[in-house]
Formats: C-alpha cells, structure tokens, sequence
C-alpha cells in the first residue's frame, strides 16, 4: 500500500484527475494548498520567524492550489499514475505526484 499525494495548481486538470480517480474506484482526501514559494513571493507578507509564520500565512489569500491525498494499493500505482500522467502531460511547473509506502493503516 502507498499514500499517493497528487499537487496540481490547475484547477480543470485537478478536477478532471479526481474524475478519473473516482472512475477507478478510488478515493481520497482533497486539501487546498498554497506553496511556500507563492506565500513568501505575496506583497503583502513580510518575513517572519518561523514560529508564527504558518498563523501568518494563513491570514493571507493567497492562490491556492490543490491536493489529493489517497491510499493506492501496490499494483494500482502504475496504472494510477499514468492516469494522471495522460491529463496533465507534464509536471514541470504544474505541480507534483509522489508516494510513500504505507506499513500501516486502519479503516477503508
């Protein structure tokens, strides 16, 4: 089993990933998110200490993108991640896929 962790700042590709996902049988979490690069890059946020920087930021509006978070068993994940691959193309600059296997886990 693997946490499969999908970032993507376009929206319509985003919507469409959770289509196909859905298609598939699967589900998962979905998380609004803001990088790091794009809350410091704000105008109107200033640098700060790191503690109370995450209360900081999330005070501000930034343009969020969006995150999906989900539980892929093994011989799933290629099948899963061409899926997504086929949608946006390229990840260069678009967003991120990752995963990380998971020993544990309860519930689904």
């Amino acid at each position: 089993m693997h946490l499969l962790v999908i970032n993507l700042k376009n929206e319509s590709e985003f919507k469409h990933v959770i289509h196909e996902i859905n298609d598939v049988g699967l589900n998962g979490i979905v998380l609004p998110s803001v990088s790091v690069h794009n809350a410091m890059h704000e105008d109107s946020v200033e640098a700060v200490p790191v503690f109370g920087f995450l209360t900081k930021i999330s005070r501000r509006h930034f343009d969020s993108g969006h995150t999906l978070m989900m539980l892929v068993e093994t011989d799933k994940m290629e099948q899963v991640k061409q899926r997504v691959r086929d949608i946006v193309k390229d990840l260069t600059h678009k967003g991120v896929m990752f995963s990380i296997p998971v020993n544990d886990y309860e519930g689904l």
